[in-house]
């Protein structure tokens, strides 16, 4: 059994390169009070989980239940695994589920190992005391305690689901020190079952690398996913990225970044609308950003964020669903191509897949919520027309790991535009509504700001109304004064009477605009 520190590896190590103090204190703040003009995010955590003596090293939200709520998962290093439910937006103080093995745990990682449409979860085991990667398998929304499947051999440091070869079935990417083992290790999927020695791996380079973050992303939208992997957090390393060139990665990277730095989490997104997706990357006492231009990552970062404190676990996720969205995208297959992009990531949920009308069965596709891919398993006809369905929040709340104090904290986002949207930038009128299509109730989330609904310099009124398919008025909620105000309409008109099954128009009226929603009722 490992102690909480300073006397395990890791620890060591930090403490050697001065960038981990022997002592932590508890009176120390756990984050800087954010500029209230920039953040909507809480500064003080409304959830922590229970300190168990042991340093946590990675955190997760995850739908494991399948009930639309994420769980909160903590990864600790020399101890056990923990998921705390998720009950209507209420994460539980003491966690339902706990693994039955203990390890030298790092990160954890989620996918559909076994295509049967739920999220199993792997774990990247760094080699004390002899560490391998793990699947904990997920059967009808409880996790196995004990992993279902163990690498043969090779520690790890982080992972990441993907379907590198497009064949519909999700392999597992595992991520070590280079001076080890290869930086990188590829577990290919074989209808359901991982191989539990790599087919792939990358070649030993002369410099030392240690893997910290593994990104998946389609880089320059060949439709092949490309792998990155952001290195350092103990020692200066350079971030690198091994290109997928049509069902097999190079072995040596063909990207290396220009700058070295202590690099620790990173993520692939578009963050200045162009449709390609860029790298941001925690360097350390700095974020960054490598822009993708045109299919081509910049090697040198063009944007880089003031001072911040860096962290170990993170995760996004709307915990309590107060900013999800109901959206549909539509893509004419080209008949080569069985990979496609969602046009909004992180995706909350899918709702349903068709191809010519047709549902794809579960057992059909394979997805990535965070990176927001499907891989079907069977060729899709040219010209057939594919709709997804699906939902996403405005509203994502952040989770963080305190590597020093064992905890995890949970930091609640206020407004659905998003963590990072400026207050000063004016609120939309929206309506949020789910979930849609809905058999007994819907919520109903009218969104606007009270100066919006100032004509003349008299406060007009708002109000909010259904109407069904032939235009005529069912229902209607007046005088309306909270933006943030939730109604649950139950499918009556105003005599309480049931209406039918039907497409049915929500409209927002603020006296100034109007907005519209379709909502589709099903009995």
């Amino acid at each position: 059994m490992f102690s909480k520190r300073p006397n395990d590896l890791v620890s060591a190590l930090l403490m050697a390169k001065g960038l981990l103090p022997s002592t932590a204190s508890k009176d120390e703040a756990i984050v800087k009070e954010q500029d209230a003009r920039t953040f909507y995010l809480d500064s003080i955590p409304y959830w922590t989980s229970q300190a168990y003596n042991h340093s946590i090293w990675g955190v997760g939200l995850a739908d494991i239940t399948g009930d639309g709520y994420p769980e909160v998962i903590t990864v600790y290093e020399g101890w056990y695994n923990y998921l705390y439910l998720n009950n209507s937006g209420v994460i539980e103080d003491t966690p339902s589920w706990q693994s039955n093995d203990m390890g030298f745990h790092i990160s954890p990682a989620f996918g559909d190992l076994d295509n049967d449409g739920d999220l199993d979860m792997a774990v990247a085991t760094y080699y004390l005391p002899g560490g391998r990667s793990k699947v904990y398998r997920n059967d009808n929304g409880i996790l196995t305690r004990d992993p279902v499947w163990i690498a043969s051999s090779g520690s790890g440091t982080s992972g990441e689901w993907c379907d590198f070869d497009n064949d519909g079935d999700l392999d597992f990417a595992v991520g070590a020190i280079n001076e080890q083992y290869p930086l990188v290790r590829v577990y290919y999927n074989r209808n359901g079952a991982l191989e539990t020695e790599a087919s792939w791996r990358s070649q030993v380079m002369a410099v030392d690398l240690i893997a910290i973050r593994l990104s998946v992303a389609n880089v320059n939208k060949d439709g092949w996913l490309d792998l990155g992997v952001s290195c350092g957090f103990v020692d200066t390393n350079y971030n690198v990225v091994f290109m997928n060139f049509h069902d097999s990665l190079e072995s040596n990277p063909s990207w290396i970044s220009n700058d070295a730095s202590v690099s620790g989490f990173s993520i692939f997104g578009d963050l200045n609308n162009d449709s390609y997706l860029d790298w941001a990357v925690n360097n350390g006492d700095v974020g960054s950003c490598y822009e993708n231009n045109n299919g081509n990552l910049n090697p040198s970062y063009t944007w880089h964020s003031a001072t911040v404190t860096g962290g170990l676990g993170i995760d996004l996720g709307d915990v309590d669903q107060d900013g999800v969205v109901y959206r549909e995208d539509t893509i004419i297959a080209d008949g080569t191509k069985k990979l496609f992009y969602l046009s909004i990531i992180p995706v909350q949920k899918i709702e349903r897949i068709t191809i010519n009308g047709d549902s794809v069965p579960l057992t059909g596709y394979c997805c990535n919520l965070k990176s927001g891919w499907v891989s079907f398993r069977d060729s899709i006809p040219a010209g057939s027309q594919l709709i997804f369905k699906y939902y996403y929040s405005l509203d994502m709340d952040l989770l963080l790991s305190d590597y020093y104090n064992g905890e995890a904290h949970l930091f609640k986002n206020n407004v659905g535009v998003g963590i990072f949207e400026r207050a000063s930038k004016p609120m939309a009128i929206s309506l949020l509504v789910y979930p849609n299509p809905f058999t007994e109730k819907i919520e109903i989330r009218p969104r606007f700001q009270e100066e919006q609904l100032t004509v003349n310099g008299k406060c007009s009124t708002v109000s909010l109304e259904i109407y069904d398919a032939t235009s005529r008025l069912v229902k209607q909620f007046n005088h309306l004064t909270n933006y943030k105000l939730s109604i649950m309409w139950d499918g009556t008109d105003d005599f309480g009477h049931k209406l039918p099954t039907g497409v049915y128009l929500v409209q927002l009226d603020t006296g100034v605009s109007k907005q519209t929603e379709k909502v589709i009722l099903l009995r």
